[in-house]
């Protein structure tokens, strides 16, 4: 009852302290995980989308010990709904900024690979340098 107390005060640090404590003794407790979900929604819209991940997951957790509860299954559509708006933001902010280019030459780093070179190593006249920065492998 008191993590619902501190979800309505906009609380959700004490709301995950208050069920956790109540999760340690009681793991299949739905109302326990339901309300650290809805905590970190409310994490989520100050800190980030990481949030969002731990949130599905206390979802899942709870849908898996009661399906046929409306409260939960409309929360794990609104978290589904959310997080793939933002990875559509994400991806239209975000899409071409990795593909413009690349710090090295592909065909080296596969040669290298094939023969038996350290990951992330390239091989010349059997040294091995760092292929991010050139510099020598000891």
């Amino acid at each position: 009852n008191i993590a619902a107390c501190f979800l309505k005060l906009r609380d959700p640090s004490a709301v995950i302290y208050a069920t956790h404590q109540v999760l340690i003794s009681q793991p299949s407790n739905i109302k326990a995980l339901y309300r650290q979900a809805l905590a970190h929604v409310q994490l989520e819209e100050s800190e980030g989308s990481v949030h969002l991940d731990t949130a599905l997951k206390l979802v899942k957790q709870a849908l898996n010990l009661d399906p046929r509860n409306k409260e939960v299954r409309d929360t794990y559509k609104r978290i589904v709904d959310t997080r793939d708006s933002q990875d559509n933001r994400d991806k239209s902010q975000f899409g071409g900024m990795f593909g413009r280019g690349e710090l090295y030459d592909k065909d080296i780093i596969t040669e290298s690979e094939d023969r038996g070179v350290p990951p992330g190593c390239v091989e010349r006249n059997g040294l091995y340098y760092d292929s991010e920065t050139g510099r020598l492998m000891i």
